[in-house]
């Protein structure tokens, strides 16, 4: 995916500092957006954070983010993990930890590569004092990762999706992968996929998500992988059994990507001294989702 595709909607140096009210009134949120070097900062309540990006301008960039409360200096941090090839950085300031009295420090930093990533830091306040917890990298376009409030309780949460099914029954592109949901209590990260405040969510993705040419004609790997997901989806609804019974009858027998496996130990260059085997899909299904922690039965 183009780089520049990830940031078009970014100018040359954008420090938009945006206030934005939610449902409930206290869902709000302070934000930066930079592309450029140059600093910048924004606030919301009692924090405030101060956002960098210096260089030379020859893919080599260091990103820094502090945070204060009350106007004291709390932490200061790097999201890119000590280098960065590119100058996009985003931080926002959000309610997301019930566990403390102030909002937290999202940060959003572009790795790069073919597919992936933005890398999602959370700064957030615990009892030994400021610290950061990382979310993940996530494949897609940076905005879709932004924290929303989606089940309006006045906190915000990260939508992503399970990285795990990309590639894993076919290529990237013909991939499906179901939704995901953080959030972050006690100062941890937690996923909330499966709670029952966002099953609509869940529904929302097995409605709109669906094979392009319709299941009479459309066969191959990548309907196994659609398959694979929404095997998944129904299992963050209590539905796991249903869904892996029904994505093993639907599922196509012609397709082998991702079934194929070596019987013996490989070589240290990774090759197999036998020929490969190709496993059944719904085994390969059933291991591959429990191995990922979804529920659904053992065989």
């Amino acid at each position: 995916m183009d780089q520049h595709r990830h940031f078009r909607a970014f100018a040359t140096l954008s420090s938009a500092i945006a206030m934005i009210a939610c449902a409930p009134a206290f869902a709000q949120e302070a934000s930066i957006s930079m592309d450029a070097i140059g600093k910048s900062s924004a606030s919301l309540n009692d924090v405030s954070i101060v956002t960098m990006v210096e260089g030379n301008g020859e893919y080599s960039y260091k990103h820094s983010v502090s945070v204060a409360e009350k106007g004291e200096p709390q932490l200061r941090f790097d999201p890119s993990g000590g280098e960065a090839s590119n100058t996009f950085l985003t931080a926002k300031i959000v309610e997301m930890d019930p566990a403390n009295d102030t909002p937290e420090v999202v940060t959003f930093n572009w790795t790069g590569g073919a597919h992936c990533c933005n890398a999602i830091t959370v700064a957030t306040k615990t009892p030994s004092g400021w610290n950061t917890v990382d979310v993940g990298a996530f494949d897609g376009d940076q905005e879709r990762h932004f924290p929303q409030d989606i089940d309006s309780d006045g906190r915000f949460e990260i939508r992503s999706v399970d990285n795990n099914f990309l590639y894993r029954f076919t290529s990237y592109a013909g991939s499906y992968a179901p939704p995901q949901i953080w959030g972050v209590e006690g100062g941890k990260v937690v996923n909330r996929s499966a709670d029952p405040a966002f099953r609509y969510a869940m529904d929302e993705w097995l409605e709109t998500t669906k094979p392009p040419e319709g299941d009479d004609e459309w066969v191959g790997e990548s309907r196994n992988s659609y398959l694979a997901a929404r095997a998944a989806v129904m299992a963050l609804k209590g539905e796991g059994e249903k869904g892996l019974a029904e994505a093993i009858t639907r599922h196509d027998p012609k397709a082998t990507g991702g079934l194929t496996e070596c019987p013996q130990k490989t070589s240290a260059t990774g090759e197999c001294p036998v020929a490969e085997v190709t496993r059944p899909y719904g085994d390969v299904l059933r291991e591959f989702l429990i191995s990922i922690g979804y529920a659904v039965p053992p065989q």
